[in-house]
């Protein structure tokens, strides 16, 4: 008889925060790395949210950028306010150095994940690295700006079409996205101060 197949993993929200658009390795490249995870959790402090990175399901440093495994439910506190909250914590932290600002380049997906994480299979990887996400980054006006964002259609879909935040889906712009073998929709965002 054979073995019937694995169960399905729990579903996990991820994120995906890199500095990638750094030119150059060297010391500080090193510093800005090494303060992303810290700055990452800062922002929870920020939205007045501690306890979840404490409640993180995984958090993982690679080549591929800082990654963060949540439970579900938070994903739409992940899109709003978090995302903004990263944007203030980065503008903050900019005023108080005199090194190379911090900036990130942010995905957001969602897919079933074992505890370990398997980062390196998520989508979320190959969303932030798509070339859209680098050239918003670059282009923001008046400066770079501190946070580009790219979100997963399935995130897209189900947090801000489906009503879970307060940005409206004009707010994003779709873009595809293809990164080795990988093919794909995101959503791109800015997060801006609401009023």
């Amino acid at each position: 008889m054979s073995e019937p197949p694995p169960f399905l993993p729990p579903y996990r929200a991820v994120l995906v925060a890199d500095n990638r658009d750094y030119d150059g390795d060297g010391p500080t490249g090193q510093r800005l790395d090494e303060s992303v995870p810290e700055v990452l959790r800062a922002t929870f402090d920020r939205i007045g949210q501690p306890e979840l990175w404490r409640e993180l399901a995984f958090q993982d440093s690679s080549a591929h950028g800082h990654t963060l495994g949540l439970d579900t439910r938070y994903l739409p506190l992940l899109v709003e306010p978090y995302l903004q909250a990263l944007r203030r914590e980065l503008a903050a932290r900019s005023r108080h150095t005199r090194s190379y600002p911090l900036r990130l380049r942010v995905s957001l997906g969602v897919c079933p994940l074992p505890a370990s994480g398997a980062p390196a299979r998520v989508e979320a990887h190959n969303l932030i690295n798509a070339q859209s996400v680098r050239n918003l980054a670059r282009r923001a006006d008046p400066t770079p700006a501190f946070v580009a964002a790219i979100l997963s259609e399935r995130v897209f879909n189900d947090v801000v079409r489906a009503g879970y935040t307060r940005l409206s889906p004009a707010e994003f712009t779709r873009t595809e996205v293809r990164v080795k073998q990988y093919h794909g929709t995101g959503y791109l965002h800015l997060p801006r101060d609401r009023e």
